[in-house]
């Protein structure tokens, strides 16, 4: 069985946008790379990069071509950056744009980025639309439609004045450019375009198009850029209009790059008057930095601080009026990030200017971005990776050595991904201690490797004076090409040597990846390792809490681990979880070194489930392809997983699926899906069930299917494998048909497939697990002890836990009060314990358990109960204000008891965030 992190838990299926790889019988398809596409519209649309040329404007102009604006009450509402390109479009071709006004104002005029392929001087038109909005598409013409002549042979923005002044007040509004000549051809050197400036991500999607083949209005995706069109108004009234902040978010800071810096781009129609950042350090109070102005942008630096801090802030401007602007706009929200140590090595500075991927329609199968990193010292320890990415697809990754393009591999390969963000985000892998290479000299290369047949998640961009380190390769015969225009945003986090005291948790064993089992024993096991350079010897500290109130601890345990040599691990037993009663938890081993200089790898913690009915699974939750059996005849196509049962006493309670169409507008299903008995070692008994599920409809492309039996069918005395098996409806084919997705990481060589060529024998596939699961509902293990009823704190046994309870404590103590009323016989002791008294959960009873009850009254501890005898009574141990923790919060996507190991923050290694 396989255990995974968190952030590879079951969540991972929602993963959507897959490549639907699909072959003859069961291969995963060819895929077909190519090289980075410049634009993926509609394959009839050519964008031609323009000419370079001067911009000239026909008004007094800023140095881009713009209008200056005259007076405060004037501004222009625009999206777009210099003119880029244009697009070969059929006759007659219409372009619209939306805007939105700020506050009431009337629209006089326009610019419009323009370029005439070749006509003599003036004898260029275009036709202006100004429309009314429709439920965001162009509505009625506000004026009639007028000609405009274009300047010939020449690239710039053209400024045009409304034969009228339009009271817009605050309706949204378009102005379209439309193309009347429908004698030229997209070729014919006398055509005049509208132009699109060179964002791979355009500021707005509100850009709709209507040519022939494209009827009505359409949109025209977020990768073509912005169009360069701008609308002038006058604003009527009072400023009403509050600053606008732009700003990239810090996503990390490192203990040897000094203070934080915070860089916004504040505009406002008037002016700024105030800008701030105001920060708080791990939760306190707020401290505010006032944002200076400089080079166009406003600054704050945020004081360094130590590793392992957690910084929140968020920004705030204001005009004269004052309107405010606070970013992140909800008050409940701010921008955090953690401290980390070390110093990070990038080629760019974090702008996001586009996504990239590379197709998939060449046929090629090695698809990698890579891009060159050199230290600034050496030897430079690198000790973490980090990526931008879209997307939640799993990806590969690697560090390799620098042969002049990307050479041997140096450490990896490993998998991540992250299935709750979809926009472009930040991903950060910690390398185990252990694992950690030196460079010593020159760089070194940080790999993105795609998955086959996927064309996600893409790789983000910064076009900001590209460093000339990116490369990407598209198929192994192809070569490297060096990327000119952008870098890659991946980066590195390196220290200058290996730290002295550095101790952590690698991993919680002997935990089954089925999760825990009523009433049953749980042995504990922890592995630690030393990374540091120094014999240590350091306490390790395992904890069992719920999940949704972590500050119910249900088993807390520490060990003492003495003289563990540099570069070595370390097994340690703890006591045994006895009577694991029903729910979900979190189990959490940290090394408690003194003096530790890398905290990151300190924690490991996993989500474990206890309960009757258990998730059977091979599959680690993360989806890497999808499968079909393609057969001409298709009567006898299924996919099968087997699996053993934990005692031959059971009840199918149910099944998991996870399945997707081709195109996700299409519903489709199965002709069933049953659970089966074993006709053989490699084949179930499809015709005997011992449930089934008949017309399993599948919708979209990713559809996570929980099937549920009513038969709730028990079955007694079976020990041999139970089989999941999905049939495909006979005569299927094309996009008609389903597919089931596949986990490649470790295949535990327990799914199988066949079809009309084949059947009845079945086909062992050894690349892949389908992600098909099992949920059996088993009896409880059996109490061999009577169990001790009580509520924890009770001292004085009267079922209720009150403050009269310390002082029936401390009289107790002090000799001249009665013995605690519940006590429990000990086994290993030979004595009992008042167990209504252990409420600090060391199984005894002592004065310092009155002080943790005093403590718990003042709301400042919780209450924990002797691990030997979890109470049967409600678990009534919250204390009255949440205590804090490290842990936070994991995401557990549990349909029905489906369960998987996952990590929990903070930070640990090796692993993600």
């Amino acid at each position: 069985m396989k255990r995974i992190l968190l952030t590879s838990v079951i969540s991972a299926l929602l993963i959507v946008g897959f490549v639907f790889a699909r072959v003859a019988v069961i291969a995963p398809g060819t895929v077909n790379p190519t090289q980075i596409p410049a634009y993926n519209a509609n394959t009839d649309v050519q964008k031609t990069k323009l000419p370079l040329r001067q911009l000239v404007g026909v008004k007094p102009s800023n140095t881009d071509g713009s209008l200056i604006l005259d007076t405060e009450s004037m501004d222009s509402l625009y999206y777009d950056l210099a003119p880029n390109h244009y697009y070969n479009t059929a006759q007659p071709s219409t372009f619209a744009t939306q805007f939105v006004p700020l506050q009431a104002c009337s629209l006089f005029a326009l610019t419009l980025g323009n370029y005439d392929r070749g006509r003599p001087m003036n004898t260029g038109f275009i036709k202006i639309h100004v429309y009314a909005d429709a439920g965001d598409i162009p509505g009625g013409d506000l004026i009639t439609p007028f000609m405009v002549a274009i300047d010939g042979n020449r690239l710039q923005r053209t400024y045009i004045a409304l034969p009228e002044t339009l009271d817009m007040g605050l309706d949204k509004f378009w102005i379209g450019t439309e193309e009347i000549d429908t004698t030229l051809s997209s070729t014919d050197t006398l055509r005049t375009f509208p132009t699109w400036d060179s964002k791979t991500v355009a500021a707005t999607l509100n850009y709709v198009y209507n040519y022939p083949g494209y009827p009505g209005w359409n949109d025209w995706g977020s990768d073509a850029g912005d169009m360069n069109i701008r609308a002038y108004v006058f604003y009527y009234g009072g400023d009403g209009i509050p600053p606008v902040i732009k700003h990239t978010p810090i996503s990390a800071g490192f203990s040897y790059d000094g203070n934080y810096v915070v860089k916004a781009l504040i505009t406002d129609n008037t002016a700024v008057a105030t800008a701030s950042c105001l920060y708080s350090v791990n939760g306190g109070a707020y401290t505010e930095l006032v944002m200076v102005d400089s080079a166009g942008y406003r600054w704050a630096s945020i004081p360094a601080q130590i590793p392992g801090t957690q910084i929140s802030y968020y920004l705030t401007a204001e005009d004269a009026i004052p309107n405010v602007t606070r970013l992140p706009a909800d008050t409940a929200e701010t921008f955090d990030f953690y401290v980390y140590v070390g110093h990070e090595l990038k080629n760019e500075d974090g702008q996001f200017s586009g996504a990239f991927y590379i197709d998939t329609s060449n046929g090629g199968t090695d698809r990698r971005c890579a891009v060159r990193i050199t230290p600034n010292h050496y030897p430079a320890v690198i000790t973490m990776l980090r990526f931008n990415i879209v997307d939640t697809t799993a990806f590969d990754f690697a560090i390799t050595s620098d042969t002049g393009a990307p050479g041997p591999i140096i450490y990896g390969p490993e998998e991540m991904s992250s299935p709750y963000k979809t926009g472009n985000h930040w991903l950060t892998w910690i390398i185990p201690g252990a694992q950690c290479p030196v460079i010593n000299s020159g760089s070194f290369f940080i790999e993105f490797r795609y998955k086959n047949g996927f064309l996600d998640p893409a790789i983000g961009s910064d076009s900001t004076a590209p460093s000339l380190n990116s490369y990407f390769i598209s198929n192994p015969d192809s070569g490297w090409y060096n990327v000119l225009s952008r870098d890659w945003m991946m980066r590195a986090v390196v220290v200058d040597t290996f730290f002295n005291h550095d101790v952590g948790v690698t991993n919680i064993d002997s935990l089954p990846a089925i999760g825990g089992r009523t009433n049953c024993d749980q042995e504990m096991w922890v592995n630690v390792f030393n990374f540091g350079e120094n014999t240590e010897s350091f306490p390790v500290r395992l904890k069992v809490m719920d999940y949704d109130d972590t500050t119910i601890v249900v088993y807390d345990n520490s060990v003492t681990v003495t003289g563990l040599a540099p570069k070595t691990g370390r097994l340690i037993h703890f006591p045994t979880w006895l009577q694991m009663v029903p729910g979900d938890y979190i189990i959490s081993a940290t090394a408690l070194l003194t003096g530790d200089e890398y905290s990151y790898n300190d924690n490991d913690a996993w989500y474990f489930p206890v309960g009757n009915v258990i998730s059977h699974l091979w599959d680690d939750g993360i989806a890497e392809n999808r499968y079909v059996v393609q057969d001409t005849a298709s009567n006898n196509d299924m996919f099968a997983v087997k699996f053993r049962p934990i005692e031959p006493d059971f009840k199918v309670d149910g099944a998991l699926i996870f399945a997707g169409m081709q195109d996700s507008t299409m519903t489709s299903n199965f002709a069933w899906v049953r659970v089966c008995p074993s006709l053989s070692e490699n084949a179930p008994d499809v015709d005997n069930p011992f449930a089934e599920s008949l017309n399993v409809q599948v919708t979209g492309n990713a559809d996570v299917i929980i099937l549920d039996f009513p038969q709730d069918t028990a079955i007694t005395g079976y020990n041999d494998w139970i089989w999941v098996v999905v049939k495909w409806v006979p005569g299927q084919i094309g996009d008609n048909k389903p597919g089931i997705f596949a986990d490649q990481t470790d295949p535990d060589n327990k799914s199988y497939w066949t079809s009309n060529n084949y059947y009845p024998a079945w086909n062992l596939f050894t690349s892949y697990d389908w992600i098909m699961r099992l949920y059996l509902a088993y009896e409880p293990c059996s109490v061999t002890t009577v169990p001790c009823e009580y509520v924890i704190g009770d001292i004085s046994g009267d079922g209720q836990r009150m403050g009269g309870d310390v002082t029936y404590g401390v009289r107790y103590f002090k000799g001249v009060g009665p013995v605690p009323r519940d006590s429990c016989y000990m086994d290993s002791t030979g004595t009992y314990l008042y167990v209504a008294g252990d409420v600090n959960g060391n199984c005894e009873f002592r004065g310092s358990d009155i002080t943790k009850l005093v403590a718990y009254f003042k709301g400042t501890a919780p209450l924990s109960y002797c691990h030997f005898f979890p109470t049967t009574l409600p678990r009534t141990i919250i204390s009255p204000v949440e205590e804090q923790s490290t842990i936070r919060r994991a995401v557990k996507l549990d349909t029905k008891n489906d369960h998987k190991f996952s990590s929990v923050m903070p930070p640990k290694a090796p692993g993600q965030r």
